[in-house]
This record gives structure tokens, C-alpha cells and sequence, in this order.
């Protein structure tokens, strides 16, 4: 992650209730890109990320129950409470045009946000950017929400994203690894209930996923273009399946493009 060592973190307030956090634009913000994270994260998975926008973008990003200062809440194992969450927010935010990135959990996340939105029941996106994410019923990984803890743990230092020290720590692990579990609960669930018909979108679609990923393969990501109507295009990065933190800069170049146009009208569904 390109970040300053000595620079303070960029402030950062709740935009609507708790769930979505804004970190603010450099200039007067014309359009924004929401954020939905990876299985366990929040705000810290795009840490430094407004820096790197476009002054004129504004950075929301979601922070789920169960994690930051959302801790004590318990987190979700149902997509629709999810979208919920996520559709009455976006309903209070002011109207801006925006794009939508999700990657791994998130990717799941922002395709059942974008149906429901696209339904009438939020404004839509202008792109729907799914990262690091198989397409339903394309995925190869077995299911991990219902395996021993000593299982999901294994599973998690060969992903390599949890630094080992704090695996190793047994009071770390009783306080995350619930979130763990519920995310992937969240997930495979909902995965699995859309896999034969889901909704397909109007909405455009980009998807993105790492060269060197043992979790998505980038045929499997690339799928997400039989769901919707409104054109995919697909790119390959550099990395594995965190290649969101390794491999910015050309992430950044393409979330760039995928900004809404800065003439683009608030457009609903």
C-alpha cells in the first residue's frame, strides 16, 4: 500500500448512521466511490485510498457490524440485512453520482446492494466494480463457514492476509474469528442461493482479480459478465488474492476509469 509512515490519517465521519464512514475529498466532491470490504475489514482495508483518487472523488467505505467501532455490534450472517444496512444509507447520503467497489465479501455484497438498488429501492451506480471474486456457482473453494475453528485458522495463514503473531494469539483469535466465520456464513449462503438465478443487472460491470490468486481464478471472476446486461470488462493484476494492498497503482488506474463522468447526473433506478 502506498501510505506516508508520519502522516496522520486522513479524518474521517459517519456519512449515514454507522455504517458507511466518508473520508473526505480534497476538492469539492462531485462523485463518489463506496466501498465494501473483504471478509473482516472495514476502514482499514482502504487505508490511505482517498489520497490516491482524484481531488473532486469522495471515499465512503462500509464498515460492517463486528469489527472498528462497530466491535460490540454482532455481525451479520444474512446478505438481505446486509443490503439493508447498506440501502437505508445510501438513501440518506446526499445525491452524487458514485461507483461501487467490492472486493472478495464485499464483491458479493455490492452485486445483492446493486440488484436491490436497481429494484427502486436506492439510487443506482454508475459502474459496479466486483474484485477478487468468483461469479456465483463459479467458485472451486469449498465451504468454510461451518468448519472447525483450527480448520478456518489453517485456512487463514495460507491466505497469508492475517499476520501470523496474530493468529497465534488466543485472545485475538476469540475476538475476530466470530467475524470471520459470519462473513463467510454471509457469502457461501447467499452465493449458493443465486448461483442457478440470480438477479442480472442493467447496471455495468468491471471486474478485477489477481494474476497469482490460489483463491479466484481470473476465468471464474471474468464470469461475472453472464450477469449482467449492461457490458463487463475484465482486467488482470498483478498479486494474489490481496491484491488490492500490493498492486495499487494500477488498481487506482482503473478505478479511476470506472469513476462516474464528472457531467454525470444522480441517476435512479
Amino acid at each position: 500500500m502506498t501510505q506516508t509512515v508520519h502522516q496522520p490519517p486522513a479524518p474521517a465521519r459517519p456519512a449515514a448512521g454507522r455504517a458507511l464512514i466518508a473520508l473526505p475529498a480534497r476538492g469539492n466532491p462531485v462523485r463518489r466511490l463506496i466501498c465494501l470490504p473483504y471478509s473482516g475489514a472495514g476502514r482499514s482495508a482502504f487505508r490511505g485510498w482517498e489520497r490516491q483518487l482524484p481531488a473532486d472523488t469522495e471515499l465512503l467505505v462500509w464498515v460492517p457490524p463486528g469489527r472498528e467501532h462497530r466491535s460490540e455490534e454482532q455481525p451479520y450472517t444474512s446478505m438481505a440485512a446486509a443490503a439493508a444496512e447498506l440501502l437505508a444509507a445510501l438513501r440518506r447520503l446526499d445525491p452524487l453520482p458514485y461507483t461501487l467497489f467490492g472486493h472478495s465479501m464485499g464483491a458479493m455484497a455490492g452485486y445483492a446492494l446493486c440488484a436491490a438498488a436497481e429494484a427502486g429501492a436506492a439510487p443506482r451506480p454508475h459502474r459496479l466494480v466486483l474484485s477478487g471474486c468468483a461469479a456465483p456457482g463459479r467458485s472451486d473453494r469449498p465451504t468454510l463457514h461451518d468448519v472447525s475453528d483450527a480448520r478456518l485458522l489453517t485456512w487463514l495463514r495460507e491466505l497469508g492476509a492475517t499476520p501470523g503473531e496474530i493468529l497465534d494469539d488466543a485472545e485475538a483469535v476469540r475476538l475476530f474469528l466470530p467475524a470471520i466465520r459470519a462473513d463467510l456464513t454471509l457469502v457461501e449462503r447467499y452465493a449458493a442461493g443465486v448461483a442457478r438465478s440470480g438477479p442480472v443487472l442493467d447496471t455495468p460491470l468491471t471486474t478485477l482479480a489477481g494474476r497469482d490468486d490460489a483463491v479466484v481464478a481470473p476465468d471464474a471472476a471474468a464470469r461475472w459478465q453472464e450477469r449482467t446486461r449492461g457490458g463487463c470488462d475484465s482486467s488482470v493484476l498483478p498479486g494474489g488474492h490481496f491484491f488490492l494492498h500490493t498492486a495499487l497503482p494500477p488498481l487506482m488506474r482503473v478505478l479511476t476509469g470506472c469513476l462516474p463522468p464528472v457531467h454525470a447526473r444522480h441517476v435512479l433506478a
